[in-house]
């Protein structure tokens, strides 16, 4: 056990090592090079029909490299060195795209409802409950980078090392506690101090780790059917049909409370803002009516 330990705080320290060398190495090197390569194209550029043309090939290279990704996962087997490769080709692109977008719109003073993304965040259905939410579940997409890298570590030191089977126990447990850690806390880098995330992190992290948990008991449970139909196990069906029933229930129940009770608040949020507004017009017009 004292060996893994070892191993695995030798395999810690060269990962950050490696991390911040390649962290300054993009940061200092490739992204300045890439914003310069954006600014000179943008310059290049003149007729404001060229901002359409920006928005469409970001979108264009954010769905690519999300379809590139999950074939890559599902069928390669040299998948993480040629999605890391994948990754940072998409990444290179990207800094040149938004560095030629922000160049062009400011050297041609396009406004901020200019274009299809200024149509789209501009619009009064971006106030709406599901158009919040949407928003608030694309911020909280990019933190689930902390939360898959440590679960992706923590299974392949499971698996390349040997442990024993309590040892192997205490490794599996940690993952739900850490899952419940990256829900409810968050690092102050200000003041080095852990502090609860606020209500609406929570609620769509929440969100998050509940429709994880509904895919893969579904896929379990799917796995475990196929083994019972081929008689590769004794168990039964009674209690693969409880199993199944129990934990998808529970998780499905769990995030249909979080949905209906996050709808409630937003509703009474709503309410009494628009009560505060209509309050705030009638004490104006009792002023103009005084004067």
């Amino acid at each position: 056990m004292l060996n893994n330990f070892l191993i695995i705080g030798i395999f810690i320290v060269v990962l950050i090592i490696l991390a911040i060398i390649s962290g300054l190495i993009f940061m200092k090197g490739i992204v300045p090079f890439c914003e310069f390569v954006g600014k000179k194209l943008a310059k290049k550029l003149f007729s404001k029909y060229w901002i359409y043309f920006f928005e469409i090939s970001f979108l264009i290279l954010i769905v690519s490299f999300a379809t590139i990704g999950l074939y890559l996962v599902s069928f390669s087997e040299y998948q993480s060195l040629i999605f890391i490769i994948v990754l940072i080709i998409f990444t290179i692109l990207i800094v040149i795209e938004t560095s030629a977008y922000t160049e062009f719109r400011n050297r041609n003073n396009i406004s901020k409802t200019s274009g299809i993304l200024g149509w789209i965040v501009h619009r009064a259905v971006w106030k709406t409950y599901i158009a919040k939410r949407i928003l608030l579940f694309i911020e909280q997409l990019v933190h689930t980078f902390y939360l898959f890298i440590p679960f992706y570590l923590s299974l392949l030191i499971m698996s390349e090392l040997k442990w024993s089977d309590q040892d192997y126990f205490y490794s599996l447990l940690f993952l739900p506690i850490y899952a419940n850690a990256w829900v409810y806390l968050r690092f102050s880098k200000k003041m080095y101090i852990v502090n609860f995330n606020s209500y609406e992190t929570l609620f769509m992290r929440r969100l998050i780790i509940y429709t994880l948990i509904i895919g893969y008991s579904i896929m379990e449970s799917y796995s475990k059917f196929s083994q019972y139909l081929s008689n590769k196990n004794i168990l039964s069906f009674e209690y693969l049909f409880v199993y199944s029933a129990v934990i998808v229930y529970i998780a499905v129940d769990r995030l249909l409370k979080e949905i209906v009770s996050d709808v409630e608040k937003f509703k009474k949020e709503k309410s009494e803002t628009e009560k505060l507004q209509k309050e705030v017009v009638r004490k104006r017009r009792i002023r103009r009516i005084r004067f």
